[in-house]
């Protein structure tokens, strides 16, 4: 009967959790606008530039129409298998069978809601199970604090984040068996998802887990510690390699991308505890958010020695987990790479903590009743109730200070400190008190009132960064619903005004150059710069370069809403939000040449510009000629300060480039007097150069035997004074005739048919002559190429932006199939994982007590140098070296 009702207790519970988040979602929802209540959408940040591109390419596998772990229509062709756990493999993803591709945007609104409701039901259900004597309205408040927590508050824009927060509680209350049971399979299981979900955050829970098995194995006798060390040692070892089939492909991946070469933590381990790299130190303190009162009850048990046993591992693990907040050498070690704009990605084990040692102490208190209590412990619970409604007030002013721009917005976290005193305050006085009625009341009501007021301050904000604006995404999504699903994989788009977000790719199914995945390889990125590309940060923004390159990487049609250059371009169609035009010169998908391309490039674009040119095409004429710029001033130019007039002498047919060489100086430019507009992500009125996402070569129209008049407007960006501008701007002239002929000798080298699959591509034709096929697909070491059924070997070009594959003359078959680097690997360890289980169990009873002791005191005592490691290198160390910089910088 006891059983039933526990069991009937947790199912109320756990229902009652889920319900209490999704209506307090949905009251929010309804009052801010958001979908189902209006168009509005909880998108912002990353979630829109990088995290709902990726769940377009969820859809798209879960239903057939991409490969799991490659993408044809991203950059230069590229490996998805750094996505793969959070954004597939999860089964919470699979809810993607079920929506239409056109309503993926909208269901974010709802994906938030099923991820928060179900971080709240695995609190509920981890309470339930660990303190069973909780009443069902200590229950919910706890689950509801967890799941609407500083970090998810903060960083639920990267949704991903909130698979691991809604199965860290059962990663945790497995441990337990496993402790307290000798049950290893929930452990294994769960840990497995974790792996498989999200490898870098699943590193910060192995160093949790080690954490807490320590400290709630201390009191046990020795023959029991070796045990259980032993134990969960196999088990996490076996579910790492069980799921190693997952990981390790993606941490292969993660490793030769931009994402490990831009990491805020390079330059090795002591370099990294003298960093002072947090960009946002105030998200770090927000991870105290909803758990702000849990510094009184440690206080109050601080002071009470007598309670301090009972409580003395929430205390450690909680110190532990807020030093991170004030020494960033400690935050660094926990996060494996850099962290870059989201620092203590573990955040919400510091509100899982505070949650279970606010549970324990007012359900293991010793508690006076109102009655008996002495004059001055009644004044403490009056006050405390007289000073909730104005912590209310504080709170409130707080929260709608992000009403605008949320987490983008650092000064809104100035109050903050405000929230946190009227927390400590208002907690301690209610538990001085020793009112149990009113300590729980008031800890409730601080609870909720933070769980409403902070999801409405956050949760859809008004304001998002330029990058991640929604528009740019509606805009994405437009474009790809008026162009269909099919998409002729050889034609690239170039999208050279930027209205559409980066990752447009992926949402529209339209092949183009333009990339922001992780697990990019960052040479292609640094290629696309080197040639005049815009860039930023960890992407590689489609527009600038020059009409040569475009026809290199395949690009054949403009998406702008401008109106280009008419002797380049032909209009092709006009969209919804954007127009469409044809490329007049372009070269098949891949030609053949005699180089190897292994030219290194320079800092000069047109330089590198011209190199490609002469390697590819064999001519050594110059593509592009630079003007000096000394002889094209019209003399007198300068009387007025920053204004300076040039005439360019064209001679023949060329198209005009300038850029920018150091972009220490801001231009604008009237070319023929009419303004030049340099439109960049939604500023189309922009007319300064460079600008945020505008750093490529800007293309000044072509012109045939005349002179180009240009006004060109310098300001001093650096204060460095105007003298050195001639030194930056480079103006050159691209030979529209040279470029005709040479393509003409391009084409006559091959006749060549290009068909591609999911994961892989089959080019069949004629050669005319030995040489190398340079293709525009991005290089990656997974490749298996075959010519002419044979393997052959095959080249990076281009800083690994292209492929170069021998050909010989004749006819041609060339299959270019994709395979995951390291997956055989990956399997084999799990397979091998799998075998071991088998053979322990098989040979389990033929071993002697004799070599199971001295196997567990091994790994008891490599545990214990494990934990002892992570104290030292991790706190010790790392605390020490923060208290010297400090004291240093104080002098």
């Amino acid at each position: 009967m006891h059983l039933e009702n526990q069991n009937r207790r947790l199912v109320v519970c756990g229902i009652c959790s889920v319900f209490t988040v999704t209506v307090v979602m949905l009251i929010i929802y309804a009052f801010k606008g958001i979908y189902p209540f209006g168009i509005k959408s909880v998108s912002y940040w990353d979630m829109s530039q990088s995290v709902i591109p990726s769940y377009y390419h969820t859809w798209d596998v879960l239903h057939g129409k991409k490969a799991l772990l490659w993408d044809w229509y991203s950059g230069m062709g590229g490996s998805m298998t750094d996505r793969v756990g959070s954004y597939v493999l999860n089964p919470i993803n699979l809810l993607f069978l079920f929506i239409k591709r056109d309503h993926i945007v909208e269901f974010m609104s709802v994906f938030l809601i099923i991820k928060m409701a179900l971080s709240s039901f695995f609190m509920s259900f981890y309470i339930s199970k660990k303190y069973s004597s909780i009443p069902i309205f200590g229950n919910l408040i706890g689950a509801l604090s967890y799941a609407t927590c500083g970090f998810v508050l903060q960083y639920y824009c990267f949704i991903t984040f909130l698979d691991i927060v809604m199965i860290f509680p059962l990663i945790i209350l497995s441990l337990d068996y496993l402790i307290e049971k000798d049950r290893i399979r929930y452990y294994v299981s769960l840990m497995i998802l974790g792996f498989v979900t999200n490898i870098q955050l699943m590193y910060m829970i192995c160093v949790y887990l080690i954490i807490k098995a320590f400290l709630d194995i201390r009191y046990k006798q020795k023959e029991d510690k070796t045990h259980i060390v032993s134990r969960l040692a196999i088990a996490t070892i076996l579910a790492l390699l069980l799921s190693a089939w997952a990981w390790l492909p993606m941490v292969i991946q993660l490793m030769g991308s931009g994402r490990a070469s831009i990491a805020t933590t390079s330059g090795g381990y002591f370099s990294t505890l003298v960093s002072s790299v947090c960009t946002n130190p105030e998200q770090k303190l927000f991870m105290l958010y909803g758990s702000e009162g849990v510094l009184a009850i440690g206080s109050i048990i601080l002071l009470e020695r007598k309670e301090l046993k009972a409580f003395s591992r929430h205390l450690i693990i909680l110190v532990m987990l807020l030093l991170p907040i004030f020494v960033e050498g400690i935050n660094i070690l926990w996060h494996p790479g850099g962290y870059v704009s989201f620092p203590m990605r573990f955040g919400y084990m510091l509100s899982f903590e505070a949650i279970c040692l606010s549970i324990e102490f007012f359900s293991s208190k010793r508690w006076c009743l109102w009655q008996d209590l002495s004059v001055y412990r009644r004044i403490a619970g009056y006050a405390a109730i007289v000073i909730l409604p104005l912590f209310i007030a504080v709170l409130h002013a707080f929260t709608e200070g992000f009403l605008t721009f949320a987490t983008l917005d650092s000064d809104a976290y100035n109050s903050y400190w405000l929230i946190i005193l009227f927390s400590v305050v208002i907690v301690a006085l209610a538990c001085y008190s020793k009112n149990l009625k009113i300590a729980i009341s008031v800890l409730a009501i601080i609870i909720v009132s933070q769980s409403l007021l902070g999801s409405y301050g956050f949760v859809a904000p008004e304001y998002s960064s330029v990058e991640c604006n929604m528009d740019l995404l509606k805009n994405a999504v437009t474009v790809g619903n008026e162009n269909g699903e099919e998409a002729d994989l050889t034609i690239r788009y170039k999208n050279e005004d930027s209205s559409l977000i980066t990752n447009w790719p992926l949402i529209t199914r339209i092949p183009a150059v333009e990339n922001w995945t992780w697990g990019t390889n960052p040479n292609i990125r640094r290629a696309m710069e080197q040639l005049g590309y815009s860039y930023n940060y960890t992407r590689f923004v489609d527009n600038g370069g020059t009409i040569f390159t475009d026809n290199l990487m395949g690009i054949k049609k403009l998406i702008t809403s401008e109106t280009p250059n008419d002797q380049l371009y032909s209009f092709y169609k006009s969209g919804e939000v954007t127009d469409y035009y044809n490329y007049k010169y372009s070269l098949p998908f891949g030609i053949v040449t005699e180089s190897f391309l292994t030219q290194e490039f320079s800092e000069d674009v047109f330089d590198n510009q011209n190199r490609l040119f002469s390697e590819i095409t064999g001519n050594e004429q110059l593509l592009i000629e630079e003007y000096d710029i000394e002889k094209i001033i019209v003399e007198d130019s300068e009387n007025i300060e920053g204004e300076v007039q040039i005439i360019i002498p064209v001679e023949g047919k060329k198209t005009i480039y300038l850029y920018s060489l150091t972009g220490e100086y801001t231009y604008s430019f009237e070319i023929n007097s009419v303004n030049k507009s340099l439109p960049f992500l939604m500023h189309k009125d922009n007319n300064t150069y460079p600008a945020f996402f505008r750093n490529g070569l800007i293309e000044c129209g072509s012109y045939n035997d005349e002179d180009v008049h240009i006004v060109i407007h310098v300001q001093d960006t650096y204060g460095k004074g105007l003298e050195g501008w001639k030194n930056d701007l480079k103006i050159g002239g691209l030979d529209m005739q040279l470029l005709e002929n040479e393509y003409e000798k391009l084409d006559n080298k091959q006749a060549l048919d290009v068909k591609f699959d999911k994961k892989g591509l089959k080019i069949t034709g004629r050669i005319n002559e030995d040489g190398n096929l340079l293709l525009p697909i991005g290089y990656n070491i997974g490749w298996d190429i075959r010519v002419n059924d044979a393997g052959t070997e095959y080249f990076a070009a281009i800083k690994d932006a292209f492929l170069l594959i021998p050909v010989k003359k004749g006819d041609v078959t060339v299959d270019i199939r994709y395979k995951i680097p390291c997956l055989n690997w990956g399997v084999l360890l799990s397979v091998l994982a799998v075998m071991i289980v088998v053979l322990y169990e098989i040979l389990a009873h033929k071993q002697t007590e004799k070599r199971e002791v001295w196997a567990g005191k091994i790994l008891y005592y490599m545990f214990l140098l494990l934990c002892y490691s992570i104290i030292v290198l991790m706190y010790v160390i790392p605390l020490i070296v923060g208290v010297i910089n400090r004291l240093v910088s104080m002098r």
